[in-house]
């Protein structure tokens, strides 16, 4: 008996008896791979996104190559597997990080105009005067912190030219109280 393995992960088997022709032919198909990541999804927290157990190779979009990965960033993540019998499968899925690590319990209205802007803006808050703000993205990255602003002033001239366009977070904090607004760079 003669047993052949072919890349596509059909298995034939045949015999051949010296003198004689007889011929058993038996094809099978393993089972297919049904491989799902989930349905696209937003979060908050890290979390691990897993491939399921049983294949031979994983590799993730950043080249890990183990059975599950953790992440914190927006993005789109996929993997390829491949089983014992050389057939491959892969899987995508977008998740969306929110900022809602960022925001505190004390939160205050603010204004911010123009909005949407090209990455140049002004801060005001009535009641209260801020000694820090920060600009975060969606996945909680800070990409601009001020120095330390006067506290006697409601309102801050921002400059920030470089900002991709997208949707991000300030958070303006001094001694008394905390405030956070969602701003679209354009």
């Amino acid at each position: 008996m003669v047993r052949l393995l072919l890349i596509a992960g059909l298995s034939i088997v045949f015999n051949y008896t010296f003198g004689q022709t007889i011929i058993d032919l038996n094809v099978s198909q393993p089972e297919p791979i049904n491989l799902d990541l989930g349905d696209d999804f937003e979060t908050n927290e890290p979390l691990s996104l897993d491939a399921g157990n049983g294949y031979v190779t994983y590799t993730w979009n950043d080249g890990t190559q183990e059975q599950t990965i953790t992440i914190d960033q927006s993005g789109e993540y996929w993997v390829l597997v491949t089983n014992e019998y050389e057939c491959s499968a892969s899987d995508t899925i977008s998740v969306v990080f929110t900022a809602t690590s960022v925001v505190d319990t004390d939160i205050r209205p603010i204004g911010v105009f123009p909005n949407p802007n090209n990455g140049r803006f002004t801060i005001q808050i009535e009641n209260g005067k801020p000694t820090n703000v920060q600009i975060f993205t969606l996945g909680g990255k800070l990409v601009y912190e001020s120095e330390k602003s006067k506290p006697n002033l409601n309102r801050i001239n921002i400059t920030c030219p470089d900002l991709p366009s997208g949707v991000y977070f300030i958070k303006m904090k001094s001694n008394d109280f905390h405030a956070v607004q969602k701003i679209i760079v354009q």
